[in-house]
This record gives structure tokens, C-alpha cells and sequence, in this order.
């Protein structure tokens, strides 16, 4: 490499870094902020591709989602080729660009230092939407809070937020006072998870900290147990209703909602096995061809992850995305077991987990295809990716033999 290219090389890493400190920032806070941050990453990405010739799907030490990612994005554009249009080319664009910030990230990210100021950012990025959040409740008196996003979105990120800091605060090897600002996060966040009224949040995060505790320590059931009970007994009733409506599948307009799209979403299944109906096509099929006697609150999409794919892009882009799905659940549950640093390891379990309450709450909303989750879902394979490549990179090198 000569010193022309060393420095461009020195130039466009820092700038991919610094693109993804600005998409850490927007994750919480601008959907504005993250589109800008994803496509500086991919366009300095690209220059390091062209410039210096680099492949930055060789810089992953774990190769096992490089195949799931193919296929989807095959099945993604038989999808798209059915229906070619604006607004399904829209939706490909989308699922592209973030493999494509996947890849680039994890390749120019060479040090834990930037993992660590990357998880710093969101978190002040989520600090800020808390801040937004409570100002929403207690000045704007508004009753289901959204901070920058919406109530489901920003319901999904609460929840995986804070099975990080029950994992860090309950495990991690820190001091009293780093576990006592993780237990206070986690109450705070708890706080305005309620206030965004999301029925289906509040259901997937007690499932995932049942599986927390499953795999960690069965006797946080117990805590789990208590603090729902109190919940129950002490909290206004609009919460208590709200949370029992979720069972109420005779009269609540929402569940039925729902009800009458998943059955409409496995009708166009079923009419166009292998591709769908293609990318983005759900409500205009919906309306045209698959209505259902019930009349829905809206008809965007199926409000299920797997649902969406088996109606859009059939069988081929249903069994990748599962296939994907899967491989990433055991890449991170491999990484947790594999690391041996005691707090580092903990970042594949909490993610793990956190994937958990993710595809528990995308049982009944679309939340891989939201803006907001999507990209917080990706970042996540971003910091996970990154930690096994350097980790195991400064492994290999303590393992060389020393020269002379």
C-alpha cells in the first residue's frame, strides 16, 4: 500500500467512525439523523472498496450470517421484480443499505474503545428521548407518550434497552455506583415503557426477562413475580385495562385488527407461495383482494415480522429471513460462551435476549420493517460483530510467537 493510500485509507476510517457516532446519536432522537449517519458509513465504506480495493466481508471472523444475508437479499429482489415499482424499490433500498452498513461498519471498527463510545452515545441518545418522553407526559399531558418516534417503536428499544442494563447491573463485574445508575435506568426506562401504553411491549419484555432469568438465574422469576404483582395492585386502572384487553379477543378493535390481517397475510401466502405478492404490496392486496369482514384501523402491513415476509416475498424470502433470524440467535449464544472476558461476554447475552423481547413483540407489530428498530437492530449486529472480530484478532495476536 503506498503512503498516498495509507492516508486516504487513515481519512475514510475516521470518517466511517465518526458517521457512526452521528447514527448512535439519531437512534433514539432523528430518524434524520440515522439516514445521514447509515449513508455516510456506506458511501466512505464504498471509497475504502474502491480506493484501496478492500473486502469488507473477508474482515468478519464469523461467516455464518454472510450466507442468510445472501439469500434474503435474493429473495428480497425476486420480491421486488414481481412488482417493480417506486414504493417497493423504496423497501429493497432500505433492507440493502443496511447490510451494506453492516459490512462497512464492522470493518473499519479495529478497537473496543470505539465499541464503548458507541454504546456511551446511545445511551445518551436514549437519556435524551427519556427527557423528551416524561416532558411528552407531564407538560404536554399527553396521555401515550411517543418521544421522537412512536409508541411501539420507541416501546421495542425501552425493552431491549433495558435488558442491557439488567444484565450489566445483575452480572457485570463494576462497582456499586455503576450498578446502582444501571438499576436507576432500568426504573426510569420502566416508567416510560408504561406510559407508551404498548400492550405488546409490555407482554414481550416480561417474556424475555422470563428467558433472561432461564438462562441466567431462575430465582429473578421470583422477582419478576413480585414486582408484576405490585404493579397490578398499585398502578391507575387505565394501565391494568389496558394490559387485560390484551386477552380480549371477543370486542377490542385493536386485537381484531390484527386478527383480520393475519388471516388475510396467510390467504396471499398461500395465492403466491414461492415470491408473495411483492415488496410493499400488502395494503394494496389487502384492499383490492384479501379484505376481510371486519373492518380494520389500518391495513399498512400484516403487525407480524414473520407474517409480512411469508405474504410479500413467500416461501424463499420467509425461510431466509428465519434462517437468518436463527443463525444470529446462535452466533450470539455461541460469542456469550466463547468470550472470555466476564464483561464482554455479557454484550451477546444481553443482545441475545434482547433479540428475544425483539421477535416477541414482532409477533404482533411489523417492528423489522419500522425505521426506528430496523436500524437499532442492525447497529446492535454491528457492536456484537465487531467486539468477536477485534476480540478474537488481539486473541490471535498474543498467540503469535514474539520475533528474536
Amino acid at each position: 500500500m503506498t503512503q498516498y493510500q495509507t492516508k486516504v485509507g487513515n481519512f475514510l476510517n475516521k470518517a466511517v467512525i465518526f458517521s457512526l457516532y452521528l447514527f448512535a446519536l439519531g437512534l433514539l432522537t432523528s430518524k434524520a439523523l440515522t439516514s445521514a449517519g447509515g449513508v455516510l458509513v456506506c458511501f466512505f465504506g464504498l471509497l475504502r472498496v474502491i480506493i484501496l480495493q478492500e473486502n469488507p466481508i473477508k474482515t468478519l471472523k464469523e461467516k455464518t450470517l454472510n450466507l442468510p444475508i445472501l439469500f434474503l437479499t435474493i429473495s428480497l429482489l425476486l420480491s421486488f421484480i414481481k412488482y417493480p415499482d417506486a414504493e417497493a424499490f423504496s423497501q429493497l433500498q432500505k433492507h440493502l443499505l443496511l447490510f451494506l452498513f453492516f459490512y462497512f461498519a464492522v470493518a473499519n471498527l479495529h478497537n473496543l474503545e470505539q465499541i464503548k463510545r458507541l454504546v456511551i452515545i446511545s445511551c445518551v441518545s436514549m437519556g435524551i428521548a427519556l427527557v423528551y418522553d416524561f416532558y411528552q407526559h407531564y407538560f404536554l399531558d399527553v396521555s401515550r407518550v411517543t418521544s421522537f418516534s412512536s409508541a411501539l417503536a420507541f416501546g421495542c428499544l425501552l425493552n431491549i434497552f433495558m435488558i442491557f442494563t439488567l444484565v450489566y447491573g445483575f452480572w457485570g463485574k463494576i462497582n456499586i455506583g455503576k450498578r446502582i445508575a444501571l438499576f436507576s435506568g432500568t426504573a426510569l426506562m420502566g416508567v416510560a415503557l408504561l406510559l407508551t401504553q404498548t400492550r405488546g411491549s409490555w407482554l414481550a419484555l416480561i417474556g424475555g426477562t422470563v428467558a433472561l432469568s432461564w438462562l441466567k438465574n431462575k430465582k429473578i422469576l421470583i422477582l419478576l413475580f413480585i414486582v408484576c404483582l405490585l404493579l397490578s395492585l398499585l398502578l391507575p386502572p387505565t394501565y391494568v385495562d389496558r394490559f387485560k384487553s390484551s386477552f380480549d379477543l371477543k370486542t377490542n378493535s385493536s386485537n381484531l385488527t390484527r386478527i383480520a390481517l393475519w388471516k388475510s397475510a396467510l390467504l396471499m401466502y398461500r395465492d403466491h407461495l414461492i415470491t408473495g405478492v411483492g415488496l410493499n404490496r400488502f395494503s394494496p392486496e389487502y384492499e383490492i383482494n384479501y379484505r376481510q369482514p371486519y373492518p380494520v384501523d389500518t391495513s399498512c402491513h400484516p403487525h407480524n415480522n414473520i407474517l409480512l415476509f411469508m405474504a410479500e416475498t413467500g416461501t424463499f424470502g420467509f425461510v431466509s429471513f428465519v434462517w437468518l433470524m436463527a443463525t444470529i440467535f446462535i452466533w450470539l449464544y455461541k460469542n456469550y460462551l466463547q468470550i472470555t472476558d466476564p464483561n464482554w461476554r455479557l454484550f451477546p447475552f444481553a443482545s441475545f435476549c434482547g433479540l428475544i423481547v425483539f421477535h416477541l413483540q414482532g409477533l404482533t407489530e411489523v417492528n423489522y420493517g419500522d425505521a426506528e428498530t430496523i436500524r437499532f437492530f442492525w447497529f446492535l449486529m454491528v457492536l456484537n460483530a465487531a467486539i468477536v472480530k477485534i476480540l478474537k484478532t488481539t486473541e490471535h495476536q498474543k498467540n503469535q510467537p514474539s520475533s528474536g
